[in-house]
């Protein structure tokens, strides 16, 4: 066994809200394999440097795509070769939300910060005690972790670095290796049993040729790419426990920890079961393994349970692509069962039942993000979401009436897209203020391993080149650029009069976010009336007062059904009368007029929230053919 230990190291701009699940699990991984491995947060040394407030505004509120956190360290990087700030400045001018000049002032000083930063890191490594040295890179974490692994191989040519993460996924990671000489090694893809092989082979001195989804130098320093197929964890059940402790000791030794508020994470399954049937076109999540893979529901409630028992009662943030159903029926009513209330974070489909977000409500959960990223049928056609806006509507309505805090987007700019399709979005935030606005209105980006990356011809795609930001951070040829940037920029083919569209729609969002916390639209439910009371912005005040036929049909709408539907519905609810479809689409024609209840084709929603014990959950009625051996069987 090696008197010597792994240093895996978590460079900024990482959140600082919640642990980084792969390192913890890497840590356990070794853990197990008896490999010594210490981990240091260095992310929080730069926070304090400059400020958590200061820190957290970069890591979570600047926009992505501008990648202020990666200039930030390159001057550590290339030195006196770095480009000029001025040219940052230049390049984020004509952005619509324009950066505040202090805000810009505290960038460069943060920039001129990171070479002495660096350099305190490596002052704080006892270099003497470590043989492999692992750098993490997702999102803005480049050039941060670049700059010291350059300063330490500077120091202790010896060491041996290795790099993974996201950032380093497939041919991104190739091409940054051959990039750079200090980057000895890289892990593509889930490392949970590859890297801890990975060490042992290099401490045995074995080579590293046939290791699948691993690159490294050959005798001659070339970079050499495994042949061998990549494993990727089949069973998440045998995964470790993760190890956040060094997490924790780095929080509570921060300033940040005086204005954050601390998370865990944890996985309950990889890859997306979605995904697997349809790719959304723009998304590249799950690059090299879109299969789905879930743990069973007795393992994540013991894994639950651990981390509460370990670490406290945090919230816990699930890194999940997108929640096992299973779970609603078997984990989520266990966890509920116990009393023991919680925040747990998933990413979800949206067309969620009424009933599973009620389940998610009793474990304790106040948010999730359930994947919506437009209000418009056609819009989510092209993406091939397998969602109807009147269904994402829905959901949001569901989440107000139950106090949830979504996490939502409305994407624009997709191939194929008309300006109808946003201006009926413009015409449905009109009548939803009382609901949650999205986060974000943003042009869709080409990411790497999402279809239109893959086929833009098909897309009609073209122009496709590096990003503005990507060329201030990497001064290498336009070739290589586009081989190591998860997204890159294109010119979709949109006409000018929809591109006119989507601005009056994205202003309409602006003034959205803007009135929704005074707007209300409720309803009051007695055993023979419903009054609704609206209060939305840009609506006279009002209430409203329905019963009978009005009444049962507006209730009905409470999910998203079809005219035909709620004709059936009605009749049943009203054995006394019958009614012609012509009359139910007069009653609604009312709602619909008064933007009570949305209209998609034939499909309703009543938009008032509803009193949750007045709320019900109306399945559809069975086919014919089923609903005939229905009758039979009961009249047998």
């Amino acid at each position: 066994m090696s008197d010597k230990r792994v240093l895996l190291l978590i460079m900024p701009f990482l959140t600082l809200r919640r642990p980084h699940l792969g390192v913890a699990l890497l840590k356990a991984g070794l853990s197990q394999a008896g490999i010594q491995c210490d981990v240091r947060y260095f992310n929080f040394r730069f926070a304090d440097i400059i400020g958590a407030s200061l820190y957290d505004r970069i890591a979570e509120n600047s926009p992505s795509h501008h990648l202020a956190g990666e200039f930030i360290f390159t001057t550590a990087l290339y030195s006196e070769d770095a480009r000029p700030f001025q040219d940052f400045k230049d390049s984020v001018e004509g952005y619509m939300r324009p950066y505040p000049e202090d805000f810009l002032q505290q960038l460069e000083r943060c920039r001129n910060l990171s070479p002495i930063f660096i350099q305190e890191c490596a002052n704080q490594i006892d270099l003497t005690q470590y043989d492999i040295i692992g750098f993490t890179s997702t999102f803005q974490q480049n050039m941060a972790s670049l700059a010291l692994a350059q300063e330490l191989k500077r120091r202790s040519p010896e060491i041996t670095t290795v790099f993974g993460g996201s950032n380093f996924e497939s041919e991104m990671g190739v091409e940054l290796h051959s990039i750079f000489p200090f980057v000895d090694v890289v892990c593509s893809g889930e490392a949970d049993h590859i890297f801890p092989e990975v060490v042992r082979r290099l401490r045995a001195g074995e080579p590293l040729s046939d290791l699948g989804g691993v690159t490294h130098r050959d005798d001659q320093g070339n970079t050499v790419t495994s042949s061998t197929p990549q494993k990727f964890v089949s069973n998440l059940n045998e995964l470790p426990y993760p190890d956040h402790d060094d997490y924790f000791r780095a929080f509570h030794s921060s300033t940040a920890s005086s204005i954050i508020v601390p998370e865990m994470t944890m996985e309950t399954s990889r890859g997306c079961w979605w995904g697997q049937k349809h790719h959304c076109t723009f998304c590249g999540l799950n690059g090299l393994s879109m299969t789905f893979r879930s743990k069973s529901a007795d393992r994540a409630y013991s894994e639950i349970k651990h981390l509460l028992a370990t670490y406290g009662s945090y919230d816990i943030f699930n890194t999940d692509n997108i929640v096992d159903l299973r779970y609603f029926n078997e984990l989520f009513p266990r966890i509920a069962a116990d009393g023991v209330k919680m925040q747990l974070f998933y990413e979800t489909k949206s067309n969620l039942k009424k009933s599973q977000l009620l389940t998610f409500k009793n474990v304790g959960s106040r948010e999730f993000q359930p994947g919506i990223e437009s209000l418009n049928s056609h819009v989510l056609t092209l993406m091939d979401k397998g969602v109807k806006g009147i269904q994402n509507v829905q959901l949001l309505r569901w989440a107000a009436e139950m106090g949830f805090n979504v996490s939502w987007n409305i994407i624009c700019g997709f191939p194929g897209e008309v300006p109808e399709d946003y201006q009926q979005i413009t015409r449905w935030v009109h009548a939803i203020p009382h609901l949650q606005p999205p986060v974000f209105v943003t042009r869709f980006r080409l990411d790497r391993f999402s279809p239109m990356f893959k086929d833009p011809v098909k897309y009609g795609i073209t122009n496709i080149r590096s990003s503005s930001a990507h060329q201030l951070c990497y001064p290498i040829p336009e070739e290589s650029l586009q081989r190591l940037t998860f997204y890159l920029d294109c010119d979709p083919p949109m006409l000018p009069e929809t591109l006119r569209e989507i601005k009056v729609m994205w202003s309409a969002v602006d003034d959205w976010k803007n009135v929704c916390a005074g707007s209300s639209l409720t309803a009051e439910v007695t055993s023979s009336a419903l009054i609704l009371r609206d209060r939305r912005a840009g609506f006279p005040a009002a209430d409203y007062r329905y019963e009978g036929l009005a009444r049962t049909l507006y209730l009905a709408a409470d999910g998203v059904h079809s005219d035909s539907f709620l004709l059936e519905y009605a009749a049943s609810q009203h054995l006394d009368r019958s009614f012609s479809l012509e009359e139910i689409s007069q009653v609604l024609r009312i709602f619909v007029e008064h933007e009570l209840m949305l209209q998609e084709d034939n499909l309703y929603l009543s938009l008032a929230l509803l009193p949750l014990d007045q709320s019900f959950e109306i399945m559809p009625p069975p086919p014919p053919q089923r609903a005939a051996q229905v009758a039979v069987s009961h009249a047998g």
